[in-house]
């Protein structure tokens, strides 16, 4: 296959004002060709602030020279500034169906889905903490109708679809946002089952019921829009009732602060441009 040579751009007939244009639009492009190719959101607000500031940035680096410049180098420069930035600030966007091969009807479920920033419990209603159990159709009910096959999570324990925990606790590994998940209440008290947030610290910063989940074997949607949760809390709304949760997904945060090493970075992409300037001027 025959590599299509490098498009250099001729800026010497253009305006100032279409010369900066020109370069926006390669900036832009570069920063486009980033994002699309990223499988996950890893760019947010404060990333997109500094990718604004150095497409505004970079044309009067470039001092809107006359000559050609390889649109190659420009793109390289932009993502590895991007690369670097995107460092200290990476999102995961992470999904839990239940369904791992080695959770079969009534087994528990705790650590299995760790790697991908969550873990699950339970808590009985005389305060113990237990490992809640997967649960699939007809096994024994008929009402856990999983919309990912086969299995749902249940507040059953110890392999005993008659034994329900009070409180399905999520606990996240990472700070999260943009939480949600499948919610079937099994039945019409469901309108009164009660939805806590906490954050990383155990601070209760929402509670919430849904008065539309009163169906039996029905998936009601539950969203939780909100940043910096560490734990989300289902207390079921009457002792020895059974209800089930499926298809959880959630943004993780991976990073810490970088202590001022992305603005360093950011530094060295401009020290290239500049560089670059000098050499094409």
């Amino acid at each position: 296959m025959i590599q299509e040579p490098a498009k250099r751009l001729d800026l010497a007939s253009f305006s100032p004002i279409d010369r900066r244009k020109a370069l926006r639009i390669a900036l832009l492009g570069s920063l486009c060709r980033m994002k699309s190719s990223l499988q996950k959101p890893l760019i947010d607000n404060m990333l997109h602030v500094r990718c604004n500031l150095l497409v505004s940035m970079a044309p009067r680096m470039l001092n809107y020279s006359r000559r050609s410049f390889d649109m190659r180098t420009i793109s390289t420069i932009i993502a590895a500034s991007l690369m670097t930035a995107v460092a200290g600030t990476v999102h995961a966007q992470n999904f839990v169906n239940f369904d791992d091969p080695s959770i079969g009807n009534l087994q528990p479920v705790t650590t299995q889905y760790a790697a991908e920033g969550v873990v699950f419990s339970g808590v009985t209603w005389d305060g113990q903490t237990v490992a809640l159990d997967a649960n699939q159709q007809d096994d024994p009910f008929d009402d856990v109708n999983p919309p990912s096959a086969p299995n749902a999570l249940s507040d059953y324990y110890g392999g005993d679809p008659e034994a329900r925990a009070e409180i399905m606790q999520i606990d996240f590994l990472a700070p999260a946002s943009d939480i949600s998940f499948l919610y079937n209440p099994a039945g019409d008290a469901g309108v009164d089952t009660v939805f806590n947030v906490y954050n990383t610290s155990d601070v209760l910063i929402d509670s919430f019921s849904d008065p539309n989940a009163s169906g039996d074997g029905v998936y009601y949607t539950e969203t939780i829009d909100m940043s910096g949760v560490g734990e989300v809390d289902i207390v079921a709304p009457e002792q020895g009732w059974g209800h089930y949760i499926d298809n959880l997904t959630f943004t993780e945060s991976a990073s810490a602060p970088d202590g001022g090493m992305t603005i360093a970075l950011l530094g060295g992409a401009f020290a290239a441009l500049a560089a670059m300037r000098r050499k094409i001027s």
